[in-house]
């Protein structure tokens, strides 16, 4: 054993830039295991444990209030209850909150949740108190998120100036009153983003005041959802319709949209696992390529000592003493990486965990490790090189002392062969040429560069089209509205006086109309379930009498453009193609508790499956209507006069008709198109980031392995390059044949990236569930971009091995001869 050690130990010293490569590649792999493992591992893992299963809610029924009376929060909570099969309902109550700070002199928009019963007291997705109490209503208490409370750098016994909003409508200036900060919580629990639904909320912009504080705050009367569980995710299935009925029937609310969602499979937990199941396939396939370098160094190791397998066969070694020293020679390989790998990857994987993590509402402070990456990466980091070095290895020690004592290193049917002939008759310079031989000619040990290269290439190119064609998605959404500003006044309010005020007194408005939003139900549809949100169906009910609102891209009909007062529907490609629908056709529609029949009018191109209403029409089929039985639109489109605002301009917009309306004593939400566009694309951008960062990973394998391969090239060729040199080739043509080489074997990985990149591209949308939210396709520049990358990464693996094949002298071989 003393002589195995010996021996494995001057390999790796005698190659120090060999060691260095191959050690290099297992680290990048272990690192991006542990790194990329750990990230999704301990985002999970908080997740789970921050939100607990049996406090979920079953059902979120959004409402609105029908009319203008008061509600009996006891009495429509009581309808609910006594619904079959609930065992837990309670009213939730989400509305605009404007604070400052003493001294400060512009408010800050925040949001307050409110609870029908005491915080303390709550049964269904209850806040978790941090430090400090829960506030007690009458006293002006209220407790804070805690990345409000370091967001803004205040704490218990702080205060917060607060504007209350009720009876604004008859004071000429608001009332502000000091409000104390007596806890702080931590509110794990959102709600799918929805028309209709309360906005998705960062921890950042949270306050809790106690329910009855939070009306006297808000100016606001009962609550815009009531949250349900149910004996079983079945029974609140089940209990849909009855439910709908029941809120139409015997309370003063009107449900929007209805979301139903199975405990055991929360929305953000299945987004976070598919995220963390993506990354870790990138990771392990980024070690598994690596193991494609060390079968390719023992490879060529086991060729180059060929003469000292020989020897130290006759000196009576036995073939399990060579596979000892070349299989420990890629153990030590493995170790060599592994330490770093797993010492950088354990901080690294938290770090991006604590980043990541605030995309999907997980709130990580305390230093965490996940035991599982851990034991993965040094699992994988030492197992992958073992494994990959077994075939070279064993083919290797079979050689016999005669065969070693007489390899010559070249073979009698060099240059023959269909391929070597067709390449001597190719009108290429012969330099080019020869370096298509000699790539032809270790065609075995170049395929697993190849391989790695290819993988590279294939997930970079399929990272590319996928984020393509969101952001091409993205792009068709937003450009199908042409209104910059929504809002939703609470509760619903009178369309003349909203108007008129805008219009009268907001400059810059170009234009404002009536909208509604309900939730729908089309007979013989079910609807999509897109990136982990439950399926639901929505319609949207605009003016069709104003073209700049919706810009449609047709399949079939034409809509509203030649009758704005034409009843019926526009429905997307996606219901058409489901239900086998078109233009002309009759479907049977459920808004509410009303069943209707509506003629398709037009079927429009549009990623997510939506149906378009007169917003009159679906009013008042939502029973959206006032004393009159006139309907009553639920929210408002505001176009700016200014062509392309900026988010700011339209922020400051939104501050100007927020500012009036809460004067008059109206709330309202508002959601700034422009800032949620911008938003979503860096969302895009950086899961792009993520994704290609483990591509980079892959690449640099690539690059590394290739770098090696070619180097190890060079050694081998010496007698080649002395023979060259001989006959007067200079420098620049010897480093052009290997550099060739380089470029050649990239271009192969390139083309083989290709079906690679377009199979991705598909398992990529699956993973993250977009389902049908866009159309895949392939953008062609993602062909351009991928071979620039690829030759790119090949000529620089290629330069250091070409400019040394170019340095050799005739002296230099001479004497390693």
């Amino acid at each position: 054993m003393q002589t195995h050690r010996r021996k494995i130990l001057r390999d790796l010293w005698t190659r120090k830039a060999r060691t260095a490569l191959v050690s290099a590649s297992i680290f990048i792999g272990v690192l991006g295991v542990v790194a990329l493992f750990s990230m999704g591992d301990i985002m999970v893992d908080r997740l789970e444990k921050t939100i607990q299963a049996d406090k979920l809610s079953m059902t979120h029924a959004y409402v609105i209030r029908a009319s203008s009376d008061d509600p009996n929060n006891a009495a429509d909570l009581a309808v609910v209850r006594n619904l079959p099969n609930v065992t837990a309902v309670q009213g939730f109550a989400l509305y605009p909150l404007y604070w400052k700070k003493a001294g400060d002199t512009r408010f800050t928009d925040a949001r307050m949740y409110s609870y029908t019963s005491p915080m303390d007291e709550l049964t269904l997705e209850p806040p978790s108190l941090v430090k400090g109490r829960y506030p007690v209503a009458g006293k002006n208490e209220i407790a804070v998120e805690r990345r409000f409370a370091t967001e803004n750098n205040v704490d218990i016994g702080d205060t917060l100036v607060i504007r209350i909003l009720s009876g604004a409508g008859g004071r000429s200036e608001i009332k502000e009153e000091t409000w104390t900060i007596v806890g702080t919580v931590f509110q794990p629990y959102q709600y799918p983003v929805a028309p209709g639904a309360p906005e998705m909320v960062r921890g950042e912009v949270m306050l809790f005041p106690a329910y009855e504080d939070a009306q006297y705050i808000g100016g606001f009367k009962g609550f815009n959802m009531f949250q349900v569980r149910y004996t079983s995710y079945q029974a609140a299935l089940d209990g849909e319709t009855d439910l709908k009925t029941a809120l139409t029937t015997n309370t003063n609310y009107r449900s929007t949209s209805v979301l139903i969602e199975n405990p055991q499979d929360n929305t953000f937990l299945q987004q976070t696992r598919s995220l963390a199941n993506v990354m870790a396939i990138l990771a392990v396939v980024a070690l598994i390529v690596s193991g494609f370098l060390v079968f390719n160094v023992i490879n060529s190791i086991v060729v180059e000592q060929r003469r000292q397998i020989g020897v130290m066969k006759s000196l009576g070694a036995m073939p399990q003493d060579n596979f000892a020293i070349y299989s420990g020679l890629s153990f030590i390989y493995g170790i060599i990486g592994v330490i770093p790998g797993v010492l950088l990857g354990i901080p690294a994987g938290f770090q991006a965990a604590k980043v990541t993590g605030m995309q999907f509402n997980v709130f990580i402070e305390e230093f965490q490790i996940s035991p599982t990456g851990i034991i993965l990466g040094i699992v994988l980091g030492l197992v992958v090189p073992v494994l990959a070095s077994l075939l070279p290895v064993a083919i290797g020690i079979r050689v016999t002392i005669l065969q070693a004592m007489t390899d010559l290193g070249i073979q009698v049917n060099y240059g023959e062969g269909r391929l070597a002939k067709l390449i001597d008759r190719l009108p290429l310079p012969i330099s080019i040429r020869q370096a298509l031989r000699n790539v032809a000619q270790k065609k075995a040990r170049l395929a697993l560069t190849m391989i790695t290269l290819s993988l590279a290439s294939g997930a970079f190119m399929g990272v590319y089209a996928m984020l393509s064609q969101l952001t091409e998605t993205i792009d068709t959404i937003y450009g199908t509205f042409g209104n910059q500003i929504t809002f939703y006044p609470t509760p619903i309010q009178d369309r003349e006086k909203i108007e008129a005020l805008i219009q009268d007194n907001v400059d810059g408005v170009k234009m404002i109309e009536p909208g509604s939003v309900m939730a729908i139900e089309i007979e013989g549809y079910k609807p999509k379930q897109l990136a982990g949100a439950p399926p639901i169906l929505y319609a949207l009910g605009n003016n069709p009498n104003n073209r700049e609102i919706l810009n449609f891209n047709f399949r079939s009909g034409t809509g509203w453009e030649n009758d704005p007062n034409r009843e019926g529907v526009v429905i997307n490609t996606g219901i058409a193609d489901a239900t086998g629908k078109d233009t002309g056709d009759i479907i049977n529609i459920r808004v509410g508790n009303t069943d209707t029949q509506m003629e398709v009018i037009g079927v429009a191109i549009y990623p997510f499956d939506t149906v378009w209403f007169r917003w009159d029409t679906l009013a008042k089929y939502g029973g959206m209507l006032d004393l009159q039985g006139n309907a009553r639109p639920n929210s408002y489109h505001v176009i700016m006069t200014a062509d392309d605002p900026t988010v700011k301009e339209v922020d400051d917009k939104i501050d100007e008709i927020n500012e009036l309306l809460l004067k008059q004593g109206i709330t309202a939400t508002y959601n700034n198109w422009v800032q949620s566009a911008e938003y979503t694309g860096q969302v895009v951008n950086t899961a792009g980031g993520i994704l290609n960062t483990a591509a980079a990973l892959i690449a640099a394998v690539g690059a590394i392995g290739l770098l090696s391969t070619l180097s190890m090239s060079v050694f081998e060729r010496q007698k080649e390059i002395g023979v060259m040199r001989s006959v007067g080739a200079t420098s620049f043509t010897v480093a052009v044949q290997f550099l060739v080489e380089g470029l050649i074997v990239g271009l192969i990985a390139w083309l083989i990236g290709i079906p690679i990149s377009y199979w991705l591209n598909g398992v990529l949308a699956n993973a993250f569930n977009f389902g049908d939210a866009f159309v895949k396709s392939y953008p062609l520049l993602t062909l351009v971009i991928g071979f620039v990358g690829t030759m790119g990464i090949a000529t620089i693996a290629s330069l250091w091995p070409s400019i040394g094949a170019a340095r050799k002298t005739v002296s230099d071989i001479l004497r390693y001869q």
